[in-house]
């Protein structure tokens, strides 16, 4: 489960890199794995999260990944569910909490 997380971290970390964004620290990488693999994240709600970090929308996030915008707000449900959080914000504060702890 991790090495899909850190996978798809790796993923995003060459894109934003190529498009000359903030990318995250290899300390950073790692404890977003942490946090998937605690809140038990499926290999897609991993993808979504992410995408949710790297500031997309929910439209880009369709975009992106080829599902429909229903499928984005499902996976986005879980996440918050999974997370126990209620929008985006908190969502951003429970990674930075995560990040920021170790």
């Amino acid at each position: 489960m991790v090495a899909a997380g850190t996978a798809a971290f790796l993923i995003l970390f060459r894109r934003r890199r190529h498009e000359g964004e903030k990318v995250f620290t290899n300390k950073d990488q790692t404890d977003i794995s942490t946090l998937i693999e605690k809140f038990n994240l499926t290999k897609r709600e991993q993808e979504i999260i992410l995408l949710v970090i790297a500031g997309k929308t929910n439209k880009d996030i369709q975009d992106e990944l080829y599902i429909s915008l229903k499928t984005v707000k499902t996976h986005l449900y879980n996440i918050y569910r999974k997370l126990n959080v209620q929008n985006r914000l908190q969502l951003m504060n429970v990674i930075k909490g995560n990040i920021s702890e170790k």
